[in-house]
């Protein structure tokens, strides 16, 4: 086995003004892949394919590890989108199903409200109906009383408006009586009053001529031829003014005794109506 040397040359010209870092790996790298160890250096060439055989065995692993990450990644990114789908299928599927729970419920909730409003406005008109037929009964019996109340007011009424008659009728036919007689004795005072102002007004003329004649005489003799005649005149003027008045008053009397016929005759014709 050769000895290693050390190789203390100048550093390559390439690596020349490069940051090398702080144990010189690339330069340390180039020489590890230069190197070949001669051909009785068995521990050189044992370490050399060992290196190599570890270096594709690195590399081997690092590519098998890249492709099975992007496999695991791929699969992984797979699953997800898988899992994602299945995640909104049964997100979907829930959610149809909500729904359609919703929308039953909402129905049947809506059938039971309907339902009983229904029932609600039957028993509302069944109470109303029943409210009806008892105000229509109690009205029917109110009705009915107040129809015999009526008849029996009606009847009170009758008795009492034909008694009230009965009474008026023999009130009326008393004062009808009474009132034959107050007109009978009225035209028979009348007649009496008038045939006694007859008497008093002649006389009242016979004395006036008389008192004319006597101042007639006193006045004087000068004018008693005058006075005689003009007395004369007047005894004759007297006479027939008294002759005049009795024929009126006799005329009245008969005309009131007249008057007083045709009343008590009316009196007694209304009288006799009742």
């Amino acid at each position: 086995m050769a000895e290693e040397t050390t190789d203390t040359a100048a550093p390559d010209t390439q690596t020349v003004g490069t940051n090398v870092g702080l144990f010189n790996f690339q330069d340390i790298l180039k020489k590890f892949y230069e190197w070949t160890p001669d051909g009785d250096d068995t521990a050189g060439q044992a370490l050399k394919n060992t290196f190599l055989a570890d270096n594709v065995q690195s590399v081997l692993n690092n590519q098998m590890a890249k492709d099975l990450a992007y496999t695991n990644a791929e699969i992984a990114t797979g699953q997800m989108t898988d899992a994602a789908q299945l995640e909104l299928a049964n997100t979907s599927l829930i959610m149809e199903d909500e729904f359609n729970y919703g929308m039953q419920k909402m129905g049947a909730e809506y059938d039971y409200q309907s339902k009983f409003a229904v029932d609600e406005a039957n028993r509302n008109l069944n109470a109303e109906a029943q409210k009806g037929d008892i105000q229509q009964n109690q009205t029917r019996l109110e009705g009915d009383q107040n129809r015999l109340n009526i008849q029996a007011q009606g009847r009170e009424e009758l008795n009492q408006i034909s008694a009230t008659g009965d009474e008026a009728n023999r009130q009326i036919k008393t004062q009808g009586n009474v009132d034959i007689n107050k007109i009978g004795a009225q035209g028979q005072v009348d007649k009496d009053n008038i045939n006694a102002q007859g008497n008093v007004d002649l006389s009242k003329i016979d004395a006036q001529g008389y008192m004319d004649q006597a101042l007639t005489k006193v006045k004087g003799e000068q004018d008693r031829f005058t006075i005689i005649g003009q007395g004369d005149q007047d005894v004759r003027k007297i006479k027939t003014t008294g002759d005049e008045t009795r024929k009126n008053m006799m005329q009245q009397t008969t005309e009131d005794d007249k008057t007083a016929a045709r009343q008590n005759k009316y009196a007694r014709g209304l009288a006799g109506q009742f």
